[in-house]
């Protein structure tokens, strides 16, 4: 076989090999195991770039940590405190003017039994424009349908985008302990990747086309911060691992400012950020980070406002730069391999790709690129190790591959003979030539299936496109796809056909014929098909994306195919357009059913009906 001498040549096996590598290396980027190897090595670079990444010292915590918890029984009882508790603390923090107070901490519900307590801390928000609220999005309920989006108030902060559903729902957790009059809120939200550990922060969480600012993104653009386009941050975490800002028990500032133990000068906090958050275990809100196992959420919310406000924020390179990139690599092994000097395909695959680890490591320490090492390296040592194997049983397993694609739209039998004459590669790329559409769609299966059991249907229709499809490969077809109830076959590809519109035509008396016996076999007198044809431009080949790929035909001749069809609902059972008929002319006789306007065309189609074969006409197929 041709295709088996060709690939079988060394060289050409080399890049092949080199190809595949390569083409592998995006899917293998959503592997599990390969995501986590990818983390492991980002996570170490975060790392060594967070220990020379200086905090932003005007950011400050007031942390309710278990001591605070302790101290503050006396005062306020157990958790949760008394809303008066955080009011008086929030009025002494203002009376210092410090450039924001954000708490970290939900105030959902009202305190039914202290309603004066949370009147009172409403009076204090409602004064000030510098205090932040947290909120959050909820997961969905079973069976309860969440409120509209366009029901919230506006002080929640959801922005109605261009795109936005009118009837978009979520459920949102706001701040109602207060008036929204008071408000100045944003979700706390933030999306861990598929090993729980948390890198990045939402900066909007995107709902339907609705955009909710996030807390940090929206203290950060209230204090002057251009926030980037994207929607959620890398995060270049600050030194000082899981405190990386001046930390301060809620319970000595409450005692020092409110209580009037005064230990801290008195405009103590003027002109810093203050976040009001908890590190306490019993309060849940500790997150697993790259620099820390248990990180707690209000230091995560600082780190993001830091790096809003000084323009930080790592970066991972374009995947198409990394890919192309390895791609030079594995050329470059392949063309030594290629010229049977494999120390060298070693030296280049190796030398590169531990250069790269290298340079990774240097760009996020100096300019906060991540660079993913570990995969390409993996990518560059599976083809390295594949380069001491003989081919055949990769090849033969290729051409295993790529008639099981075939043979889903072929003859088998014609599969293997274009196999023997071509190469997989060469059939299977997409590329421009004239072809002929026929589309075949049911009539009166409406009807059909209101009468008949969901499983009695699937069977019939299985049996009905077994025999069509049957008609298809006996006049040379390639089956497209099946749409509903309609069936899309083309000739004139993967190899050209002189005789295109003929077989087509022929196709679809024999498919008309097929019917009559389908009909008498299970005795449907309703049931009928339309069919349309027509023969123009068109690119074939494999179409799709990385999860699937299809065989297929796409361009305006396939649209015109399917709009013809569309006509002989009240003309004709089969219709052709003028292209087709020329093609056939020699061989068919046809019934004018004059011209029809189409959407999506300028131009009327002029529409004929094929009676039947010529006097001196004989299709083969």
């Amino acid at each position: 076989m041709k295709p088996l001498k060709a690939f079988g040549a060394e060289g050409r096996w080399y890049w092949l090999v080199a190809l595949a590598c390569w083409l592998s290396y995006l899917p293998l980027v959503a592997a599990p195991v390969a995501q986590r190897l990818d983390s492991a090595w980002g996570d170490q670079l975060l790392r060594w770039r967070a220990a020379t990444t200086p905090a932003d010292t005007s950011i400050v915590v007031l942390d309710i940590d278990q001591a605070s918890m302790q101290a503050m029984i006396p005062v306020a009882g157990k958790w949760p405190w008394p809303r008066s508790v955080h009011a008086g603390l929030l009025e002494a923090l203002l009376a210092q003017k410090p450039r924001a107070v954000v708490f970290d901490v939900f105030f959902a519900d009202p305190d039914t039994l202290r309603p004066d307590d949370d009147r009172w801390f409403g009076e204090v928000l409602a004064g000030t424009r510098i205090a932040y609220l947290a909120s959050l999005e909820l997961g969905a309920s079973e069976g309860v349908s969440p409120p509209l989006l366009a029901g919230y108030p506006a002080q929640s902060g959801l922005e109605q985008g261009p795109g936005a559903r009118a009837d978009a729902r979520s459920w949102l957790q706001l701040p109602a302990a207060v008036p929204a009059a008071a408000w100045r809120t944003g979700p706390v939200n933030y999306t861990a990747d598929a090993d729980g550990i948390g890198r990045s922060y939402d900066l909007y969480r995107d709902i339907q086309g609705w955009r909710w600012p996030s807390l940090p993104a929206r203290v950060a653009r209230d204090l002057g911060a251009t926030l980037p386009a994207s929607r959620e941050l890398l995060i270049d975490w600050p030194s000082g691992g899981a405190a990386p800002y001046a930390r301060f028990s809620y319970a000595d500032i409450y005692d020092n400012f409110v209580l009037g133990n005064l230990r801290l000068p008195a405009n103590f906090f003027a002109d810093r950020i203050v976040l009001i958050g908890t590190s306490a275990s019993g309060l849940r809100d500790l997150k697993p980070t790259p620099v820390g196992a248990e990180y707690p959420g209000v230091m995560m919310v600082g780190a993001v406002i830091d790096n809003l406000l000084h323009g930080r924020g790592l970066h991972r390179p374009p995947s198409i730069a990394c890919w192309l990139l390895l791609g030079l690599v594995l050329a470059a092994s392949a063309e030594a391999a290629r010229r049977a000097r494999l120390t060298a395909a070693f030296g280049i695959g190796a030398g590169v790709t531990l250069a790269l680890g290298g340079a990774s490591a240097a760009l996020a320490l100096l300019a906060g690129v991540i660079t993913p090492w570990p995969l390409p390296a993996l990518v560059v040592a599976i083809f390295l190790g594949m380069v001491a194997l003989r081919q055949y049983r990769a090849r033969q397993a290729e051409l295993a591959r790529t008639v099981r694609t075939f043979e889903r739209f072929m003859d088998p039998a014609v599969v293997r003979r274009l196999l023997d004459e071509k190469n997989a590669e060469e059939l299977l790329a997409p590329r421009s030539c004239e072809i002929t559409v026929l589309f075949s769609d049911i009539r009166g299966f409406t009807r059909l299936s209101e009468k008949r059991s969901a499983v009695e249907v699937v069977r019939l229709l299985d049996d009905y496109f077994g025999r069509q499809v049957q008609v298809i490969f006996r006049h040379g077809g390639t089956l497209d796809k099946f749409i509903g109830d309609a069936v899309m076959a083309f000739w004139g590809a993967p190899e050209p056909d002189p005789s295109q519109q003929r077989a087509a035509i022929a196709c679809a008396l024999e498919m008309q014929q097929e019917l009559e016996r389908f009909r008498r076999d299970y005795g449907f007198e309703d049931f009928g098909i339309g069919v349309g044809i027509h023969t123009g431009p068109a690119v074939v080949g494999m179409v799709g994306c990385e999860q699937r790929y299809d065989f297929t035909a796409i361009g305006d001749t396939v649209n015109l195919a399917s709009r013809i069809e569309g006509l002989t609902k009240d003309r004709a059972t089969i219709l052709v357009s003028a292209a087709t008929r020329d093609g056939a002319a020699d061989h068919f006789t046809f019934r004018s059913h004059g011209s029809a306007t189409v959407k999506g065309r300028d131009q009327a189609v002029e529409l004929f009906e094929p009676t039947g074969e010529t006097a001196h006409a004989a299709v083969s197929v």
